[in-house]
């Protein structure tokens, strides 16, 4: 009866107003005994905020700094710098990634990503929100583009698909496939944000565990780390690397 007296119903739909109230004497006309609102009352934005409907859905910084109304625009803004972030890095970084490696920029990407991720779940402005996602954003699609192109280096082009492709689809689409479920468990957004973020760290163990490619340690001519490298993935897999091997990979490397 409350939100019948209070808040005004669409013309067209029946249905009622997300952005409109009454702006009236509300003491008056709930003492008023009234069987309904009266048409000709004026409407006013919602001054007193907004209730919102987590049945289904969980809170989001948009229920959390009330980014509706008059203020939807920010919700779209934000994503649409978070896409101009990458737009903006993704030919720096991949640049950066021929200049100095690419195991230091998956690293830093990664981290900044993170980093950048888990703060975006303690804001509580637009400004920082936005600047934050503009920071993962610039990290989007280098993090894991790197690492596609640094596995297909260590691959023969009749082995790319089977080793390159197909992983990725198997993850890619598995973690896509678990996120939403990931998200209704948690049913928070700043917890959600923390979740998939804080998981970044992982690449700070990269140096120790990844190796870097050898076909571009190779084209840097650092020859002694590329016969390092690869003598040690020759062993891994029960192979030996011959004298002859190991001279055109010195060769090549002193071009």
């Amino acid at each position: 009866m409350i939100k019948e007296l209070t808040v005004p119903k669409d013309e067209t739909t029946g249905k009622f107003a997300k952005c409109k109230m009454y702006q009236v004497n509300f003491t008056q006309v709930v003492g008023g005994n009234l069987s309904g609102p009266d048409p000709t009352w004026p409407t006013t934005t919602c001054i007193n905020g907004w209730t919102f409907d987590f049945s289904l859905y969980y809170p989001t910084i948009t229920s959390q700094l009330n980014w509706v109304c008059e203020e939807d625009w920010k919700p779209f803004l934000s994503q649409s710098l978070f896409f101009v972030g990458s737009f903006m890095a993704s030919p720096v970084l991949g640049w950066a990634s021929d200049r100095w490696g690419r195991l230091p920029i998956i690293v830093a990407t990664n981290v900044m990503g993170g980093a950048a991720g888990v703060a975006s779940a303690f804001t509580n402005s637009f400004v920082a929100f936005t600047s934050l996602r503009f920071l993962v954003g610039m990290t989007f699609d280098t993090h894991y583009t790197v690492v596609y192109i640094l596995l297909l280096e260590y691959v023969s082009s009749e082995y790319r698909t089977i080793m390159a492709n197909v992983p990725i689809m198997i993850f890619l689409t598995a973690g896509l496939c678990v996120m939403p479920w990931l998200a209704l468990y948690l049913h928070d957004w700043s917890t959600f944000a923390i979740v998939i973020h804080a998981s970044q760290v992982i690449s700070l163990s990269f140096p120790w565990v990844v190796p870097e490619s050898a076909r571009w340690l190779l084209s840097k001519g650092r020859t002694k780390e590329t016969v390092d490298i690869i003598t040690r993935a020759a062993h891994m897999n029960k192979k030996s690397l011959t004298p002859e091997v190991i001279r055109e990979l010195e060769v090549r490397g002193s071009f």
